[in-house]
């Protein structure tokens, strides 16, 4: 990120104004002198052209006088300028702070306002020791000049945190300011709690515009809700939906919404391949849009789109599209959707397919109905005559064996041949036995396979004794 140009010429005048010659301990050429001038004059030189921004920040209102000895000040207690880059005891500063404390006569009356004002900031995140100033309180008369309480020493922060909190808001947002780049600095993020809330919005929205995200993915979690959709509207204009994944967590459910709605075509489908898709946005997104989505899928026929849609609705939401669904093309395109209702829905819905005769809609269901209801839908079918194979599966023993017995009394054996399979086999003794005992040896053969040797055995050997051939169970008897 460019970085804001924060200084005119009168502030390099005063940073060059101590430039010193190399090595700790050197004094610093002063006012006046010719390699004073001249590096003047290059400051002066690199700030019209362009150049990178200097480091260093003075606050406004600063007179000349002071500016000129403000770095000489500094020198006194250790710290030196060598071609633009402060030391601090031979050791190279990263962030210095110099902070004064004013208390302001506002009126006659004795009103008074406490400000803290900037008069020196320093970044170099080269640098590895911070340090800020302890100046002294002082009251400024109202309409006199502005001036600083003394330094009552410098100290050294053991963190940037330690500097943080030590220092005042100013100094804190003067030094993000002119030390973040074009490359995030990890040192800065931990300035950020300290910082006023609408400073680090006002920063992040700078940062995204000029390309800087891994910096703004730092900031997320000091941002206002506010901030982070005005970063992902604009963020999803230039990219899509595949630069806001980050964001996402951050965003409010309205304003995901919002992205949602442009994220989805006309037909459900992004607007733009490769992007993020819109089921990543579904998990933040508000019931009530994911449900307006869910029914604009249903409508449009799109029912491997609403498998993904529903799984975010409530159950009576699901409920309503798979009812409206089923009225409209039956059941048979959702079948995935039958987990997503409640118990008692899919029973309702169960019910209602028999009440329309539509017994292939309810075999399809069959498996996620519950055990009693369907016992007592096979017993109403059985009584009508109608076929209950396709439940047979799901209901109960005892509702099996009442179907079975009521099947054969009414119809005899072939009404239960579809039933065999689901029967324990000490209900297709039952029969084989009735069937054997009757003489139809037919009905002995569709039962053999399902019925136990021992009674199979049995009847094998009163059909011997009968002359008739068991050539057609003998298999069954190994």
């Amino acid at each position: 990120m460019a970085m804001k140009k924060i200084l005119t010429a009168a502030c390099v005048l005063a940073a060059a104004s101590t430039v010193a010659a190399a090595g700790s301990g050197v004094k610093a050429a002063q006012p006046g002198g010719s390699s004073y001038i001249m590096d003047l004059r290059k400051a002066q030189e690199d700030v019209s052209s362009g150049k990178p921004e200097t480091n260093i920040d003075l606050g406004e209102g600063i007179s000349g006088e002071v500016q000129e000895n403000l770095f000489a000040e500094y020198e006194k207690y250790g710290i030196v300028n060598e071609n633009g880059v402060l030391y601090y005891h031979n050791k190279p500063i990263r962030c210095f702070a110099d902070t004064c404390k004013i208390i302001e006569n506002m009126n006659e009356y004795g009103g008074k306002t406490i400000t803290y004002k900037n008069i020196c900031t320093y970044v170099n995140w080269a640098g590895s020791i911070d340090l800020y100033t302890v100046r002294e309180e002082i009251e400024k008369k109202a309409g006199s000049s502005l001036t600083f309480g003394k330094i009552e020493s410098i100290e050294q922060a053991s963190s940037i945190e330690d500097l943080a909190s030590s220092v005042s808001a100013q100094s804190l947002m003067k030094i993000v300011e002119i030390g973040y780049g074009e490359t995030w600095n990890s040192e800065v993020y931990k300035i950020i709690p300290f910082l006023p809330h609408e400073f680090v919005d006002n920063f992040a929205i700078q940062a995204a515009e000029n390309g800087n995200y891994d910096g703004v993915k730092d900031l997320l979690p000091f941002l206002s809700e506010e901030t982070v959709a005005q970063i992902a509207d604009k963020e999803y204009d230039r990219t899509g939906t595949s630069g806001i994944r980050e964001l996402l967590p951050y965003l409010s459910e309205e304003s995901i919404d919002r992205l949602a709605q442009k994220a989805v075509g006309t037909d459900n489908s992004v607007e733009q391949p490769g992007d993020l898709n819109v089921h990543e946005l579904l998990s933040f997104m508000h019931q009530k849009s994911v449900y307006l989505l869910a029914q604009k899928a249903a409508d449009n026929g799109n029912y491997e789109e609403l498998k993904d849609l529903v799984q975010f609705l409530s159950e009576d939401m699901v409920t309503e599209i798979v009812n409206n669904i089923y009225d409209k093309v039956g059941i048979s395109s959702i079948h995935a959707l039958f987990p997503f209702m409640s118990s008692e829905s899919r029973d309702r819905l169960a019910q209602k397919a028999v009440s329309k005769g539509d017994i292939d809609s309810l075999e399809q269901m069959a498996f996620y109905i519950s055990m009693d209801v369907l016992d007592d839908i096979a017993r109403k079918l059985e009584k009508k005559g109608e076929r209950t194979a396709g439940i047979a599966p799901f209901i109960s023993e005892t509702a099996l064996d009442e179907v079975a017995d009521s099947a054969y009394k009414r119809a005899g054996a072939s009404a239960i041949y579809e039933l065999l399979p689901f029967m324990p086999e000490k209900t297709v003794d039952k029969f084989i036995q009735k069937v054997a005992a009757k003489g139809d040896y037919e009905s002995v053969e569709k039962m053999a396979p399902f019925a136990s040797k021992k009674v199979l055995r049995e009847v094998a050997k009163k059909m011997q004794a009968a002359g008739i051939s068991i050539k057609g169970i003998e298999k069954y008897l190994k």
